[in-house]
């Protein structure tokens, strides 16, 4: 006989009565026997049922590792309760109870039932015991013992409460609140979908590309003469049709099973499944667009300490480039696929697959994560939890920085879920559409549809900057690296890159932050941007163009990150970033002289302007001063009014000119 003592965390429920409540064990006190450790182990059967009513076979309900008579399972309950019933939840193989016993504080037992095992109900039940007897006793413990050895199969338990109304709890799904989709889902069509399987649809954040998996299309690469799962892509035209399917061909599609996890904003960069070059390991790699608008050959990704248990794998990389859900099973997973974390390290390496923990994995397996432009929103594919029929598709939402903390898991309804397994589901920055596969009223197979995204389920709201990384000197596109850090603190949240072949970028920022950014390339400075999203409400999209200065006499960068109140010198603490940069740039050009500039709009006075022109440029030199650059090699001046870049006239034009700047006297 084996005792664990699992403590878990508080689960009461209304069921649509007024007052009435139901408290669903939270800790196991002794069990007989168990059929697994961590699916169909006795701690699953704590809590809310979460296989009804869907019923079957289920991970995350109990079932004893033997058959006989004496097999049991004996529960408890956080606060002790004057009850009216108790509710078990039987998913599998159910009316195997023969006794039911309760336990008051002083640890006196009612037998409350006792039942002869008859035939198997194999669909599930709610078994609701309605009491008449002790309702002035206060329970804190349940033992359900059950009869095994007339059936050909174990029974489940998945969930016993006990309740002080009389009326019958009915097991649904937890639903989003007030969840409507306001469209139907629409079939993409044959110029998307064929007469064979379309499977894990990723849309690029802007929406304009669609890429999936074909299977078992006779064009596709074989091995030893049978198709594989190649990659395929469409493009949204003007009109908003796509165009024809298009297979991505070599290198990305190759003989073994290839498929896109994830589309960077810029469309630059894929991740793919597997490892291309000299190994055969199962991993993930990154491809790269080249300047001729080809990819190239897929590079690995080094996650240390990455491994899988499991035949399946699914990823998905934040728009940011610095997150990594993968949906993975591992030693420390709480049944088959659980969702995992990894973080962009400096070296260009991936942290340890991090568990998401027990509020969103499950005994069964969650799988096909989308982690939505906010960086905090996850959707997700599970049997874990009550459905519909099989896998729903669920929502999550990230309510700390530790990715454990996670918010109770919604399904998105029956709308979009089926009675099928319903799976791979992907939404565009603006969370206007949601992408995902199904088997009704298909071409054949599975196809890819889309629906318009209710708002009670879209991530928190982004932008989306497009634009050229351009020469200031000669307005010709750069291949850069693009970054973007967070405003005062200068972490670096996310990464991109231009498009090798005309300078074209995209990023995606979410709300709540305030964020600078600026190209990089060598022999050349930044000019940086800087985006406050502090009380953004609804998506946006924004063109802002990013310039890289030469390193050359005569040439003058801005310097927009830096701030200052209103008719004052002191910079504030957001500057510092900024001017950390330049420090870097003049101790990696050890010869480099500059002039820092101040200048104003033309509101005050005269003497007023030239005065706090003079003084915000003597801050800017004092900082670098202070960072260790010498003194030799600035200068700082001020020109107050004198020498406006725009009109004075309008609150854009005086922004303008309102400015410090340096120009580069000695390279």
């Amino acid at each position: 006989m084996k005792k664990l003592f699992s403590l878990s965390f508080l689960l009461t429920a209304l069921n649509g009565f007024l007052f009435a409540e139901i408290q669903w064990a939270s800790k196991v006190i002794e069990y007989s026997s168990q059929n697994n450790t961590t699916k169909y182990s006795a701690k699953q059967a704590l809590g809310k049922p979460n296989a009804m009513p869907q019923g079957g076979d289920s991970y995350v309900a109990w079932a004893p590792g033997k058959k006989g008579s004496k097999e049991f399972i004996h529960v408890g309950f956080d606060k002790p309760m004057k009850i009216k019933q108790v509710i078990i939840s039987e998913p599998f193989n159910a009316t195997a109870i023969r006794k039911v016993i309760l336990y008051d504080a002083s640890g006196k037992k009612y037998n409350v039932y006792k039942g002869s095992p008859k035939l198997v109900v194999a669909g599930g039940r709610i078994f609701h015991i309605k009491l008449k007897e002790i309702t002035a006793t206060e329970i804190v413990a349940v033992r359900v013992e059950l009869m095994l050895t007339t059936l050909d199969k174990w029974s489940e338990i998945d969930a016993i409460g006990i309740s002080d109304t009389e009326e019958e709890y009915v097991a649904k799904p937890n639903v989003a609140t007030d969840i409507n989709f306001v469209s139907k889902k629409e079939n993409l069509g044959k110029s998307v979908n064929s007469t064979y399987a379309e499977l894990m649809p990723v849309i690029a954040p802007d929406g304009k590309t669609l890429y999936m998996i074909r299977d078992d299309d006779p064009k596709n690469v074989k091995n030893n003469g049978t198709p594989t799962q190649d990659i395929y892509y469409c493009e949204m035209q003007i009109d908003g049709s796509w165009s024809k399917a298009k297979s991505i061909g070599s290198p990305l599609n190759n003989d073994k099973h290839n498929f896109v996890s994830s589309v960077t904003p810029d469309g630059n960069k894929l991740l793919v499944n597997g490892i291309y070059v000299g190994e055969t390991s199962k991993g993930l790699s990154f491809a790269s667009k080249n300047n001729k608008g080809t990819w190239d050959t897929p590079k690995k990704l080094d996650i240390k300490n990455y491994y899988n248990n499991n035949s399946y794998n699914e990823f998905s990389l934040s728009n940011s480039g610095k997150i990594l859900v993968l949906s993975i099973e591992q030693d420390d997973s709480y049944g088959d696929k659980d969702l995992y974390v990894c973080f962009l390290q400096d070296d260009g390496s991936w942290s340890a697959p991090i568990n998401m923990g027990m509020q969103v994995n499950t005994g069964s397996d969650e799988s096909t994560p989308f982690l939505a432009a906010d960086d905090k929103t996850i959707y997700f594919s599970s049997s874990g939890y009550s459905t519909f029929g099989s896998n729903d598709i669920f929502v999550t939402r990230r309510l700390d920085d530790t990715w454990k903390n996670w918010s109770e898991p919604q399904n998105l309804g029956p709308q979009l879920n089926t009675s099928n397994w319903d799976a791979y589901y992907t939404i565009t920055a603006s969370g206007d559409y949601a992408y995902f596969i199904s088997s009704a009223n298909s071409l054949g197979g599975t196809d890819v549809f889309r629906v318009a995204l209710p708002k009670e389920v879209k991530p928190d709201p982004v932008v989306m900057v497009s634009g050229k990384v351009l020469n200031a000197k000669t307005n010709e596109p750069i291949s850069a690296n693009i970054s973007y850090q967070l405003l005062p603190e200068g972490k670096e949240v996310g990464i991109a890159s231009s498009n090798p072949n005309d300078g074209s970028y995209k990023i995606v920022l979410p709300s709540g932050k305030k964020y600078a950014f600026s190209a990089s390339a060598p022999g050349f400075i930044a000019v940086n941007e800087n985006m406050d999203l502090s009380e953004l409400k609804e998506y946006k999209e924004v063109t802002k163009d990013l310039f890289l200065v030469p390193i050359e006499v005569g040439q003058t960068v801005r310097l927009n990150n830096i701030f200052f109140d209103i008719g004052k010198a002191d910079l504030l603490s957001e500057s510092y970033l900024e001017l950390d940069k330049l420090v870097k740039v003049m101790n990696q050009n050890p010869t480099m002289e500059i002039e820092i500039e101040g200048h104003t709009d033309n509101v005050g006075s005269d003497p007023f302007n030239l005065s706090l022109s003079k003084n915000r440029a003597k801050a800017v030199y004092d900082y670098l001063i202070s960072k260790g650059i010498d003194a030799s090699r600035i200068k700082s001046n001020g020109y107050g009014e004198t020498k406006p870049l725009a009109t004075n006239d309008n609150d854009e034009g005086r922004a303008q000119n309102r400015r410090v700047q340096f120009t580069i006297v000695k390279k």
